[in-house]
């Protein structure tokens, strides 16, 4: 016998029907037994009158039927000499929770789809608006839908965890395991101790929930949850976008596009998305490497579980509708090949965690972005060597250079066989730079992310550098301390020297 009433702390629930509560039963008891129709034994469900209202409805027909409910919770029928096939069982029937050995995915024999819904409310268990399903075309993966719009994705399963999903770490006695092959795809978890308890639910709300059981204070505690935040609503940042949330805002184009609605865009509305900026040309197009990121949406993408990268590479360069690729599985040095056609969709940034993904650009348009960490380490270095150099001619010539920055004179450093074939306002932004790298306190010099900003970026701000390290020992004037000619000005040699005496 079982009530037809809601328990958050029941385990497992069981409620035969996804439907909900089952009509006419109302709050009384229900009975289950067996029935014999037209030879073909069910499950069935009757009232107190013995009216039915519910049945299991298969057709097959067996000699020596039984009910079992076994120790993971799940209510099956079968013959009572087979224990291993079962004509029905409950775990095929999920409502809102996904219970340890449940398969949550498709049955491709049986054309049969297991998934879970939300209750309509806390204290109503009928069907909700909310549904948590896998989607087995491309690189399979689960989706949250509101009714008929979805609100978050999984992203692919990687071999390891989902890619959306990158705090989804091995957990002491939970076994998590995904299955692709002819016969069926699903999501399943096992737990490995028999103290622990767990299990995935979907909240009326439309809130993901792993719960474990807290024996001490009989309570099921949150474990995880999703979605988390901005970036988990899909395609928040619409078409080529990238949602970080680190970020402010946090959508931005992937490199080499532009938002296609900059209206939208500067009003914080990413959904529109980005357009490209170059048109691809396939004989020529190059590879951009994200990192860390939630691969894009992947129900119309290709998969061959057993190529290598670089042979996905290929694969994906000579095919001009191909926008970029990514392996398959991460383990064991990374496998297989993901090749997306068309828009990419639902990309996020990481700041660990994430999958890495070549991005389909025009070779100008990755020229502009390979060359620029080069450029900008080897303008770092070179103005580090410059600025060594120029420290010695500076002392040498008795810190004129200095002045000359400080009056404005700057350029006046600048070889003249160079003449005029330097932009001069890049030249200027290099020195100052270089002389805020080199300010006699450390706390005063720029870190390097700032270093990269400023010298990539015509509007970022910089403060007026202060004295260089080669001028130690300030006077309190210290705007003049390397051009006065006061006492107070000298520089420390603070070098030891070790002298080597034969005895």
């Amino acid at each position: 016998m079982f009530t037809n009433e809601a328990d958050s702390n029941m385990f497992p629930n069981i409620h035969p029907l996804k439907e909900g509560p089952i009509s006419g039963l109302g709050s009384q008891p229900g009975v289950v037994m067996f029935t014999n129709e037209i030879s073909n034994q069910n499950i069935v469900l009757l009232d107190e009158s013995e009216s039915q209202v519910w049945s299991s409805n298969q057709t097959e027909a067996i000699n020596n039927p039984v009910i079992q409910l076994l120790d993971s919770g799940n209510i099956v029928l079968r013959d009572i000499d087979n224990d291993d096939e079962y004509l029905w069982q409950s775990f095929d029937y999920p409502t809102d929770t996904l219970l340890p050995e449940m398969k949550l995915g498709w049955d491709f024999n049986r054309k049969f789809d297991r998934y879970i819904t939300s209750w309509t409310s806390s204290d109503d268990p009928s069907t909700g608006v909310y549904a948590f399903k896998l989607d087995y075309r491309g690189m399979p993966e689960i989706f949250l839908w509101r009714k008929q719009v979805i609100v978050y994705r999984s992203g692919a399963w990687n071999g390891r965890r989902f890619s959306g999903v990158p705090e989804m770490k091995p957990v002491d006695n939970i076994d998590f395991s995904f299955v692709v092959d002819q016969d069926e795809v699903y999501y399943s978890f096992e737990i490995m101790s028999e103290s622990l308890l767990s299990r995935l639910a979907v909240s009326p709300t439309g809130m993901l929930q792993r719960f474990t059981w807290i024996n001490d204070s009989q309570v099921w505690n949150p474990f995880w949850y999703a979605p988390k935040d901005q970036c988990d609503n899909y395609k928040e940042c619409g078409q080529f976008g990238n949602c970080d949330t680190n970020a402010s805002p946090v959508c931005k184009c992937l490199k080499g596009f532009e938002p296609e609605n900059p209206q939208a865009w500067s009003l914080r509305d990413g959904s529109d998305g980005c357009l490209r900026k170059t048109d691809l040309d396939c004989g020529s197009d190059k590879f951009l490497h994200l990192r860390d990121v939630k691969l894009p949406e992947s129900t119309t993408s290709f998969v061959d579980r057993n190529m290598s990268l670089k042979e996905c590479e290929a694969v994906c360069s000579r095919n001009c509708s191909c926008t970029g690729y990514s392996i398959a599985d991460i383990r064991n040095g990374g496998s297989g090949c993901v090749t997306w056609v068309g828009e990419l969709v639902d990309i996020r940034q990481y700041s660990a965690g994430g999958q890495d993904f070549y991005l389909r650009l025009a070779a100008s348009d990755l020229e502009d972005g390979s060359n620029l960490v080069p450029a900008i380490i080897g303008t770092t270095v070179s103005i580090a060597v410059l600025l060594f150099i120029i420290g010695a001619w500076f002392l040498w010539k008795k810190n004129k250079a200095w002045r000359q920055w400080k009056d404005g004179k700057g350029l006046e450093i600048v070889d003249s066989v160079i003449e005029d074939t330097y932009p001069a306002d890049e030249v200027m932004r290099c020195i100052q730079v270089g002389l805020l790298c080199v300010q006699e306190r450390a706390e005063d010099r720029p870190t390097m992310a700032s270093v990269v900003l400023m010298l990539s970026s015509d509007t970022a701000t910089m403060r007026h550098p202060k004295t260089p390290g080669f001028c130690l020992g300030r006077s309190s004037n210290e705007t003049d301390s390397c051009s006065s000619k006061q006492d107070g000005t000298f520089t420390i040699n603070q070098v030891t020297v070790t002298m080597l005496d034969a005895r």
